[in-house]
């Protein structure tokens, strides 16, 4: 067995609290990108790099059983775990002012990345799509956010619902409530319109009324959301100070008055910069500590491929030390 096999072969052995080689490579699949920030040492600026996991964002992040719906499920459901949605952006609305006040330095990475995560995501959809684009791949996110209800995205074309979620996650598949959601974003003032005949239909099908999500933007440049709740039963449909009906009379639209007496929560992203300064602080609060992990990461892969490219002894072996810090850098984590 040649030297470099011995390495790993050793380093990965079963062992109390060790790594484990699955461990290790995982992180390394989750490395993909990172999000640039500049981190002050004295008078000096150094450039330094928060990897932040890379999401494959589609509409099958609607579907619970898609890969990967799964993975980034495991970062939202850190996010006011066991919640619901108005608390979960109340949670990211208070992360986002504590910043502006002060970041903690005793934040822990397992509750800053998830929230940086779905920062990103959230202004990706708002600031790289056009409307049609960004308000299904909107239900896709609002899917993955709510994955503890089991949010989902109903199959086929042609229907009211954009979500169906579990009211009660703890009864049996025979005895669960589920309840169908649509979901607007819109600009501040809109109308949230659909059709007649499927909302009739969505009340058949589920024996309840239907429960609107409307996102509304404020702003172009310093990105402010407010989250609506509105609820249509049969009776409130015949509301008209709060329902309209479309001239063609198949079309019906929820006045934004009657929406809007409705807030549930609001979360203020502010600018590009804004949200930059507030990753880098965050950044600045976990300290240093987890940019050294992902350091030590870069060191055993450059070293690996140097002694792979040059069968240089010294290579693996600086591979094998940096493993070990690794090791002890993650058991400290957490402790």
């Amino acid at each position: 067995m040649s030297d470099i096999n011995k390495l790993v072969e050793n380093y990965f052995a079963p062992k109390s609290k060790a790594l484990g080689k699955e461990k290790l490579w995982e992180i390394f699949d989750e490395v993909y990108e990172g999000l640039s920030l500049i981190k002050e040492e004295g008078t000096q600026e150094k450039e330094m790099t928060l990897p932040l996991p890379s999401f494959k964002l589609s509409e099958k992040w609607g579907d619970p059983e898609n890969a990967d719906r799964k993975e980034v499920a495991k970062f939202f459901n850190k996010i006011a775990p066991g919640l619901s949605l108005k608390d979960k952006i109340d949670n990211i609305a208070d992360f986002i002012k504590e910043c502006d006040i002060q970041c903690s330095e005793d934040s822990k990475v397992s509750e800053v990345l998830p929230r940086l995560v779905f920062l990103e995501i959230l202004t990706s959809i708002l600031n790289d799509y056009d409307p049609r684009a960004g308000g299904y791949l909107f239900e896709a996110f609002l899917a993955a956010l709510l994955d503890e209800y089991k949010g989902r995205m109903p199959a086929g074309a042609g229907q009211l619902e954009d979500l169906i979620i579990d009211l009660d996650k703890e009864s049996n598949e025979e005895d669960k409530i589920v309840s169908p959601l649509s979901i607007k974003l819109i600009k501040k003032g809109r109308e949230a319109s659909g059709s007649i005949d499927l909302l009739k239909k969505t009340w058949a099908k589920y024996r309840q009324p239907v429960k609107y999500i409307i996102a509304s933007k404020r702003d172009n440049k310093a990105l402010n959301i407010i989250f609506y709740e509105f609820v249509l039963s049969p009776e409130v449909f015949e509301d008209r100070t709060k329902v309209g009906i479309k001239p063609s009379g198949k079309g019906f639209y929820i006045k934004s008055a009657a929406y809007e007496q409705n807030p549930i929560a609001e979360i203020n992203l502010g600018t590009a910069e804004k949200l930059k300064k507030i990753g880098q602080q965050y950044a600045d609060g976990i300290g240093k500590h987890m940019f050294e992990m992902y350091a030590l990461l870069k060191t055993i892969g450059t070293n690996l491929n140097e002694y792979f490219l040059e069968d240089s002894k010294s290579a693996a072996a600086n591979a094998q030390a940096a493993a070990k810090s690794l090791e002890a850098s993650i058991a400290e984590e957490t402790i």
